[in-house]
C-alpha cells in the first residue's frame, strides 16, 4: 500500500479537488487523479477532506496547526501496524522524522526550499527543532524527489550524503483542464479594462506587499481613462484591477496595506477558490503576477501560462526555465517597484499577442507525462528495497 502524508486539506469524491491555497495541494490531486485513474491501491493520511469510501485512509484529525500535526503523525505511527512493505510518501521533510520509529519504505518530496522560509523567520527554538527533524529524514528517506535544481542544490549543500537518492522531477499541471477550449478572438478595439491576479496563499515566501507597491505605482503611473462626463471632467482609472486568491496569515495586513495605499477601489481579495473558479478567473485576467523569496516548481505560475496569459515573476526555483522575458511572460527584480510596474503595464499590452506563446511552453508539463513518471520512482522503491 503507498501511504499519501499531508496537511493540506485535499476533497477527495470521484476525483481529488484542491483549492488555491498553495501549490502542493493542486500537486497532490493530480497524483491521487492519477493513482485513482489507474487503479493504484492508495491511502491517505493527514488533512484529507474524505468522501468516497473506495478510498483506504489512516484516520487523523484535522490539524490546527504543524506542530499537532507532528504530534498526531508520531502517535500515529507508533500505535498503528502498518505493513512493513507499505509505501509512505511524505511532503514535508518533519513529517517523515516522526515515521521513523520503525522499519518503512520512505520517499520525501521537497517542494522548494522549505527550509530557508523556516531560518528567515521563525523563532531559535523551531529553528533548531526543525532542522534536527530535516537531518532525521533526509537520512531516513529511501528516495528524495525535488521539484527543480535550485531546491536540490540547497539541499546537497547541507546535506551530501544523499546524492545517491535525490531526484529532480519538475511539477506538472493538467493541461487539458487549463487550456482555453479556443483561441481567443482578435480584439475588435483596445480594451481599457485590465485585470491583475495572484493565486496562491497570502504567507511568506511570497512578496505580497512588494506586489502591492508595485501596482499602485503602475496604477499611479497610467494615464487617465476619459470621462464618462466628456472633456473638462476629469478621467478615472477604474478599469484596473488586482485580485488575490487564496488566504494566509498575511491577509489582515495585506486588506490595511490597501487601504493605506488607496487601493480599495482596485483590489479584491477573492479568498480559496475552487479548481473550476481558479481556471475560470485566470480566463477572466489579462496577466498573473507571483514574486516570492525562494520557490521550488510553482504549479499557479503553470496554470496561468496554459491558460494562454502571460506572467511577471522573480528568478526563483525553475521559473527561468520556462519564463521567457518578452515571449510568455517577464522576469523582474521585486525590489524594484518600477521595474515590476513597467512590467505589468508591458504584460497588459501584449497579452494576446503572448496568447499562444504561454500555451505552447507548458506542454512539456502535462501532469499526464509527469505523474506516471513520479509514481514508478515510488513504486520502484518497493523493488530496492
Amino acid at each position: 500500500m503507498l501511504y499519501i502524508v499531508n496537511d493540506t486539506r485535499i476533497f477527495t469524491q470521484e476525483k481529488a479537488s484542491p483549492n488555491s491555497q498553495g501549490g502542493t495541494s493542486g500537486y497532490l490531486a493530480g497524483i491521487i487523479n492519477h493513482l485513482l485513474n489507474n487503479h493504484i491501491e492508495f491511502g491517505l493520511i493527514g488533512n484529507f477532506e474524505i468522501t468516497d469510501n473506495s478510498i483506504r485512509n489512516a484516520p487523523l484529525s484535522h490539524p490546527k496547526s504543524n506542530f499537532s500535526f507532528l504530534v498526531c503523525l508520531s502517535k500515529l505511527f507508533l500505535v498503528k501496524k502498518f505493513d512493513r512493505a507499505d509505501l509512505f510518501y511524505f511532503q514535508r521533510p518533519d513529517h517523515l522524522a516522526c515515521s521513523i520509529g520503525s522499519k518503512k519504505i520512505r520517499i520525501l518530496h521537497l517542494h522548494g526550499q522549505q527550509r530557508t522560509n523556516i531560518i528567515r523567520s521563525r523563532n531559535l527554538l523551531t529553528k533548531f527543532t526543525y532542522l534536527f527533524l530535516e537531518r532525521l529524514a533526509m537520512h531516513h528517506a529511501h528516495l528524495i524527489v525535488a521539484t527543480d535544481n535550485t531546491t536540490e542544490s540547497v539541499y546537497l549543500k547541507h546535506y551530501p550524503f544523499i546524492a545517491n537518492k535525490i531526484k529532480v522531477i519538475p511539477t506538472g499541471i493538467d493541461l487539458a483542464f487549463f487550456s482555453p477550449p479556443t483561441p481567443p478572438p482578435p480584439p475588435q478595439k483596445p480594451n481599457p479594462k485590465k485585470h491583475l491576479i495572484y493565486i496562491g496563499r497570502l504567507a511568506a515566501p511570497k512578496l505580497l506587499f512588494e506586489m502591492l507597491r508595485a501596482f499602485q505605482l503602475f496604477i499611479n503611473n497610467e494615464p487617465l481613462a476619459p470621462s464618462p462626463l466628456g472633456e473638462g471632467w476629469g478621467g478615472r482609472r477604474g478599469g484596473v484591477h488586482f485580485t488575490l486568491a487564496g488566504t494566509g496569515p498575511l491577509l489582515p495586513a495585506l486588506q490595511r496595506t490597501v487601504i493605506e495605499l488607496g487601493l480599495e477601489n482596485h483590489v479584491t481579495f477573492a479568498g480559496l477558490l475552487s479548481k473550476p473558479r481558479v481556471r475560470d478567473l485566470i480566463h477572466k485576467s489579462d496577466a498573473a503576477i507571483l514574486l516570492s523569496t525562494h520557490e521550488g516548481s510553482p504549479i499557479s505560475v503553470k496554470e496561468v501560462l496554459a491558460c494562454g496569459k502571460p506572467v511577471i515573476v522573480n528568478d526563483v526555483g525553475d521559473l527561468s526555465e520556462y519564463v521567457i522575458p518578452g515571449k510568455n511572460g517577464y522576469i523582474v527584480n521585486p525590489a524594484n517597484p518600477g521595474e515590476v510596474a513597467t512590467a505589468i503595464s508591458n504584460a497588459f499590452a501584449s497579452s494576446g499577442a503572448m496568447h499562444e506563446a504561454c500555451i505552447a511552453s507548458m506542454k512539456p508539463y502535462d501532469e499526464s507525462l509527469i505523474n506516471p513518471e513520479i509514481i514508478k520512482l515510488i513504486l520502484d522503491c518497493k523493488t530496492r528495497s
